[in-house]
């Protein structure tokens, strides 16, 4: 504490300096703070492009692929119609053939509703087109009120020409087969660009969740170098009370001193009127007894000398008293 004091005293630019330094540290900070928002801004505007990109790509796919199934429904209308005028020959030509089978074969209007195909203005709808999951639903595609039945088709082919695969069934089932391929590379297109999708969300919340507990430190820095600036203010606040106090108590000694020298010299002062009165007592009890002994000095004096002559006068009577006496 005492250190601390001094230190103070030494550096009175101490805790300025580290004020500044303070506030250095929260502007770097806050830099920082923007130059991490300006990097997530643009991941934003990356992901963004990139997005616009992919559902661009995917757009195109799907018109190259309506594009080549509308080339191969036109295709197979053609055989249809091939087949259809076919069956009516082969019809006419068979005497034993079954009279209801050939009335179905030559009714037009039931054979033409069974294989019943979209225009070319219904099979690419803008509804169709922007909805994803119609390129995964053939009658979608295809725009009918009802699906092609094949297996009434090869029913209707079998009765005429009998049991067993033909060129038309393998172009039919190769055409089936491709049709359900690019139903499968369509639907794993979609699942690329989902799970794609996906994977930069899940990267998004995970930068957001970091950014999140970058932000939570700093801000728990922050707060601990705040805590511990108010803890030092606190302490220097104290020594400070403490310092004072002392200085309170050193003051309130040194006028105690100060009043018990004062004290002592009022007293000694008293005790010096004192003994000059007891001076001037005492040298006027001397020059009494003085001026009293020497009364008595000269009144002995006196009387000593007064007898003297009286003896000295008493003699002289005597001695003429005896001349007298002689004489006579």
């Amino acid at each position: 504490m005492v250190n601390k004091i001094i230190d103070d005293i030494e550096n009175p630019d101490k805790e300025e300096k580290e004020r500044l330094e303070r506030e250095e540290k929260k502007k770097q900070l806050e830099r920082e703070k923007e130059k991490e928002k300006e990097a997530s801004d643009s991941s934003e505007m990356a992901y963004e492009y990139y997005k616009e990109t992919q559902e661009e790509q995917l757009k195109q796919e799907k018109e190259i692929e309506l594009e080549r199934r509308k080339d191969k429904q036109k295709k197979l209308n053609q055989r249809i119609k091939e087949k259809q005028h076919s069956y009516k020959v082969k019809d006419k030509n068979n005497q034993n053939g079954d009279d209801d089978d050939s009335d179905a074969l030559n009714d037009s209007d039931v054979f033409n509703d069974s294989y019943q195909l979209s225009d070319s203005d219904s099979f690419i709808s803008s509804d169709a087109f922007n909805d994803s999951n119609a390129l995964n639903d053939s009658d979608a595609v295809i725009g009918s009120d009802e699906p092609i039945d094949n297996d009434n088709q090869d029913r209707q082919h079998q009765k005429h020409i009998g049991k067993g695969k033909t060129p038309d069934n393998e172009d039919e089932e190769k055409e089936e087969y491709d049709e359900q391929e690019m139903d499968n590379i369509q639907k794993k297109l979609i699942q690329i660009f989902e799970d794609d999708n996906k994977r930069q969300q899940q990267q998004k919340e995970k930068e957001n969740k970091e950014e999140n507990n970058q932000e939570n430190q700093k801000e728990s820095e922050l707060q601990g170098i705040e805590d511990k600036i108010k803890q030092q203010q606190n302490n220097k606040l104290k020594d400070q009370e403490i310092k004072n106090k002392q200085l309170k108590s050193k003051e309130k000694e040194k006028k105690k001193e100060i009043q018990g020298k004062k004290d002592n010299l009022i007293d000694m002062h008293q005790k010096d009127k004192q003994l000059d009165k007891d001076k001037d007592a005492t040298d006027n009890n001397v020059d009494d007894i003085k001026k009293e002994q020497r009364s008595q000095i000269m009144s002995e004096r006196e009387i000593t000398k007064n007898r003297k002559r009286m003896n000295k006068n008493r003699s002289g009577e005597k001695e003429r008293i005896r001349q007298r006496i002689r004489q006579r």
